[in-house]
């Protein structure tokens, strides 16, 4: 050896894609190259069957191991890869082949071999991406990667077993000896059976082929069917009794024997083994085939291909690289047709399609018919193209002929029917010209050139009087004829067409009113003239001035009508002042009960007087036009609970709930007419307390939209009253109108409320609705477009801090009495709790004393059922764990006169309904 390492590493080879990570050691040469090489595993492996397996031992023999062999390693730079399938994993496969890399290596200068073991998974990646050059598998991988890849097979392995070579080998099934239910291959169904890999051919395919002759389906007749990844696997699980039965290939059974890892008498070797052919020196149980063959990919030079196959041939029998490889050389490329007939009948990879005929394999049985035939179909076809170009050109030249000659007969025929054909447009434009309804008239420079019948009766004349005349002679003046001239005829260039009514002179002298329909004949050349539709609108003209003569007359009516009333009312409204001013002061002086009751009437009836004649006011006013709002700055809260107060009163005396929500998204700070707000609000909460007689009435505003500018409320007043019948409902809103008689008689009114809320809430840019159930009560509502007034005068209720935070029980019958302070206290952030009666109210308040959580307050309604607030408040007073909460009594407006009995029993403050916000 004349180079010698200066230093050794020993570590993993990095792997390639698709390859396993193999050990490898590395060297650095004198000259400064990195070297690696494979062999010296082999001669440490070999070594240290003999020496044992230290740690130490292994580094130390290596490294000697490598320091003999760097030469022939560092021969040369240009790497040859063969790949190995590793059938018994990668440290016996780099054992067993490594020695064959040193000798190709030695023997092939300029070349250094290196062994990549690959596993069953591999292999056919690692050939496609080209990572080896030549390739040593088993006969099923290597037909697959002949068929996929055109790898070509340049020898055959010589196998060397029990003191003979071999070149055919088969597959083993076997099981344990005492395991006498096995016998044959029938016996296998239903049992445990293992190989080694799907595509293992020696292992696995070998076998299943004899399965399948004998009708034996793997997949659904095993109990299972697994698969152990190397021939020692399988035998250690029949062995171990993982599985009943298991395949291996031939020489795996006698080769584990020798190595004392198994004893054969164990086991036994289902003897039908396909052809009867039983000169193999081995226990077998299928067909014989070719042994390993060492085949050149696809890329690999013929050269160096030539050159491998020469030196594997002259490989000695008793050369270091063929004992470890346990043959004896290798032989010329066998026949492996049997292979390729296994893998058929299996419909494995290359063959899943076997038996199916495909374009692919039609083209290469019959290569030379089809070219054959494709030359001759070409040639035949361009021949057929050149015929059909000739015969186009002569059928051409005499189609064009032919076309020419019937051209002219065609234009012939055309001109006749042509001719034809006009004369009856013409015929059809006399007939329609002459029968037409409405005058017609052409004219050229404002001459007359044909006028028809109608146009002529029209004007008193004959059409022969009037054609070739000028139309100023129809005109009522010069003046006339320069005017329709100027604005009208000459416009026709401009425009596609005029539209007037203009006055035309009668034959006999008087004034025709008529509608002048025009345009040119060929717009916007005028000098080929002009044509004009004329309708007589004389009767129309007089009929619309007697409509506006009696809608002058109406007006002027109207206008009387609304100076009667506004006269009549002051006239009215000023002695009817003066007789409820005297009867308010004569109810102030001492009568008897008989003569208050007789006063009482007379101011009611004057109050209902003066109402009625403000309605008939505003509803005179709204139908001359008259009615305009004003805008003002307001508060809307104030506006709304204002109405409240004023009709509680009234409410209070039918025993009515009257509540006013307004919600706290509202602004309240606006700009409109606050006054007629207020009339559409008592007109129809007026409304509501009237028809309803026991329950509640509840006005509320609500939010509909907004934007910097603007809001638009919603207001709604529902009650529990009377309702309105669905097919009367259509009567509400018309003048002097309501539901039925009855109504009338009944509840009394006018009618005119609702059509004067009407156009008021349309005046205020919204609209009014209602919806109502008979028996049930009614909804109406209104919405109105308001200003906002700027937000620096804003405001929102501010609770005060003796009452944030606090605990307040509300206690009232009525729903939506609670709901109104429920919301007021959640925007105080106030910890509340409700009750609908007297005897909830104390239960719930025992319970927060004894949670030592009291109420701090309790706001009562004084009129509930069974337990009025009187009462209830007395008990709790009388209570003495519950005589430190505070008391407010809820009051309506009748009774807060009576605030010095209240505070007797306890009440610290009372509210009156309805209560504001």
């Amino acid at each position: 050896m004349n180079e010698t390492a200066n230093r050794f590493c020993v570590g993993p080879r990095s792997p390639q894609d698709g390859q396993v990570l193999y050990p490898c050691f590395t060297g650095i040469m004198p000259n400064g190259k990195i070297y690696e090489h494979l062999l010296v595993i082999n001669y440490e492996v070999c070594i240290m069957k003999y020496l044992g397996r230290s740690n130490v031992l292994k580094i130390f023999i290596a490294l000697i191991a490598m320091t003999l062999t760097v030469r022939s390693a560092y021969a040369s730079g240009a790497v040859v890869k063969i790949g190995v399938l590793a059938k018994r994993g990668v440290e016996r496969c780099l054992e067993k082949w490594s020695p064959t890399a040193a000798y190709l290596s030695e023997t092939i200068p300029g070349r250094t071999f290196e062994i990549i073991p690959i596993d069953f998974e591999h292999i056919a990646p690692t050939v496609e991406k080209g990572d080896v050059d030549f390739i040593l598998a088993n006969p099923a991988f290597y037909v697959e990667l002949e068929v996929r890849y055109d790898v070509n097979r340049i020898a055959t392995l010589k196998n060397r077993r029990l003191q003979g070579t071999y070149t055919m080998f088969g597959g083993v099934i076997f099981c344990l000896k005492n395991r006498e239910e096995i016998r044959h291959l029938a016996d296998l169904r239903n049992k445990r059976f293992m190989a080694v890999d799907k595509t293992s051919f020696g292992g696995w395919q070998m076998a299943w082929r004899e399965l399948k002759e004998h009708g034996i389906h793997p997949w659904t007749d095993f109990a299972s069917l697994t698969f152990g990844g190397t021939h020692d696997a399988v035998v250690d699980a029949v062995k171990n009794g993982i599985v009943d039965a298991g395949t291996v290939r031939t020489d795996t059974l006698e080769r584990m024997e020798l190595e004392g890892k198994i004893r054969i008498d164990d086991f036994y070797v289902i003897p039908e083994h396909g052809g009867r052919n039983t000169h193999l020196p081995f226990l077998h149980s299928t067909r014989e085939y070719p042994e390993w063959p060492m085949a050149k990919v696809r890329h690999t030079a013929e050269q160096l291909a030539k050159q491998v196959a020469v030196k594997l041939l002259e490989m000695p029998e008793n050369s270091y690289a063929a004992k470890s490889a346990s043959c004896s050389g290798w032989t010329i490329p066998l026949n492996y047709q049997s292979v390729h007939d296994c893998l058929k009948f299996l419909q494995v990879s290359p063959y899943e399609n076997a038996g199916q005929i495909t374009l692919q394999d039609v083209f290469k049985k019959y290569r030379a018919v089809i070219v054959l035939f494709f030359i001759l179909f070409s040639a035949m076809a361009a021949a057929i193209v050149v015929i059909i170009k000739l015969n186009r050109k002569i059928r051409s030249s005499r189609s064009n002929l032919k076309k020419e000659i019937e051209e002219r007969k065609r234009t012939e025929k055309e001109l006749t029917r042509s001719g034809t054909r006009l004369w009856n447009l013409i015929a059809e434009y006399e007939a329609i010209f002459e029968s037409s309804l409405v005058g017609i008239m052409i004219l050229k420079n404002r001459i007359l050139t044909k006028v028809n019948h109608r146009m002529a009766e029209m004007l008193g004349y004959t059409p022969h009087e009037l054609v070739g005349k000028s139309t100023r002679q129809l005109h009522l003046s010069e003046n006339h004829f320069r005017e329709f001239g100027e604005k009208y005829y000459w416009k026709l260039a401009d425009r596609n067409f005029v539209q007037v009514e203009y006055p035309l002179r009668h034959k006999d002298g008087h004034t025709l009113w008529c509608q002048f329909n025009g345009r040119a004949i060929s717009p916007p050349d005028l000098s080929r003239g002009a044509i004009w539709i004329i309708d007589d609108i004389t009767e129309r003209k007089r009929k619309d001035q007697a409509l506006l003569d009696a809608k002058d007359a109406a007006e002027s009516a109207a206008r009387a009508k609304t100076d009667f009333l506004a006269n009549m009312s002051h006239e009215i409204r000023t002695p009817m002042n003066g007789v409820i001013g005297m009867t308010n002061l004569l109810l102030r002086t001492e009568l008897t009960a008989e003569q208050r009751e007789f006063v009482e009437i007379i101011e009611n009836s004057g109050d209902s007087l003066l109402h009625i004649i403000n309605d008939i006011l505003d509803y005179s006013k709204i139908e001359a036009g008259k009615f305009e709002l004003e805008t003002i700055n307001f508060d809307l809260r104030i506006t709304v609970e204002k109405v409240g107060e004023l009709l509680s009163v009234k409410a209070n005396e039918k025993h009515l709930e009257y509540i006013t929500i307004i919600d706290h998204e509202v602004p309240a700070l606006l700009r409109g007419d606050p006054g007629r707000l207020r009339q559409i609000l008592i007109n129809l909460a007026g409304n509501a307390i009237k028809f309803t007689s026991e329950g509640e009435v509840v006005v509320r505003a609500s939010l509909e939209d907004e934007d910097a500018e603007s809001v638009t409320v919603r207001f709604t007043v529902s009650d529990t009253g009377i309702g309105i019948p669905e097919n009367r409902m259509d009567r509400l809103f018309q003048s002097f109108s309501q539901v039925d008689t009855s109504t009338t008689r009944k509840f009394g009114g006018t009618g005119l409320g609702l059509i004067i809320s009407k156009r008021i809430a349309e005046l205020m840019g919204g609209s009014i609705g209602v919806k109502s159930r008979e028996g049930k009560g009614s909804e109406f509502w209104f919405t109105a477009v308001f200003g906002k007034q700027p937000e620096s005068q804003q405001h929102k209720v501010i609770a005060t801090d003796d009452i944030i935070g606090k605990r307040i029980l509300i206690v009232d019958d009525n729903a939506t009495n609670r709901y109104v302070l429920r919301e007021q206290l959640k925007s105080w952030k106030c910890r509340f709790d409700e009750a609908a009666d007297g005897d909830s109210a104390l239960k719930m308040l025992r319970m927060a004393v004894n949670s030592r959580d009291p109420f701090d307050i309790a706001i009562i309604d004084m009129q509930m059922p069974e337990m009025d607030g009187e009462t209830l408040g007395k008990k709790i007073k009388q209570d003495r764990d519950l005589a430190n909460t505070i008391m407010v009594m809820m009051t309506s407006i009748g009774t807060r006169g009576e605030a010095n009995r209240f505070k007797k029993i306890g009440f610290s403050a009372y509210l009156t309904k309805p209560v504001r916000q």
